[in-house]
Parts: structure tokens; C-alpha cells; sequence
């Protein structure tokens, strides 16, 4: 796991920021395991309520947001309050 220095922001503050729409991560490997990581963490979300962390790229710069994620597709996650992020931009997932 990297060590990041980044602001840790609520969910609800999401709707504020720019997420980039270029993928950030570098190899085929690390995209596949962030995809199963991504529905890992949906089926924790939504079996037993469990929050994980992830690390998104926006225009703004690096943030870091505590969430369940709700639903998974092949371009974008679903969170709370309708919230959809694009899967390019999630740096890192943390479960």
C-alpha cells in the first residue's frame, strides 16, 4: 500500500470535484486488480454495510474518500446519493 498526503474529504463533498477522465494507473495488472477490488468491496458494501477507502485523481488534485460503493460497471462505480465516479480516476482501493 502507498503512503499518500492527501486530504481526506466526506462523501457528500464528491459533487465538488473533477474527477479526471484518463486512466491513472499504469499497467493492465494493477487495472484488473483495482476492477476486483472494486466489486470485492461492492459486495462488502452492500452484504455487510462495510465502508473501504479509495484514493481518486481529480482535477484539483489527489483525495481520499471513506465509502461503501453501491454498484459497479465497467466504466464507473455508484455511491451514495447517486454519486457516480469514473473507474479511471480511482488511484487506489483500500478494504
Amino acid at each position: 500500500m502507498q503512503q499518500y498526503s492527501i486530504p481526506v474529504v466526506p462523501k457528500e463533498s464528491l459533487r465538488d470535484y473533477h474527477f479526471v477522465n484518463y486512466e491513472v494507473l499504469d499497467s493492465e495488472t494493477e487495472i484488473e486488480e483495482r476492477k476486483r477490488l472494486l466489486d470485492e468491496a461492492m459486495i462488502l458494501g452492500n452484504g455487510e454495510k462495510q465502508k473501504v477507502k479509495m484514493v481518486f485523481e481529480t482535477n484539483e488534485g489527489p483525495i481520499m474518500v471513506e465509502t461503501t460503493i453501491w454498484d459497479t460497471t465497467d466504466s464507473h462505480i455508484e455511491l451514495k446519493h447517486g454519486v457516480d465516479v469514473p473507474i479511471c480516476c480511482i488511484r487506489e482501493v483500500i478494504i
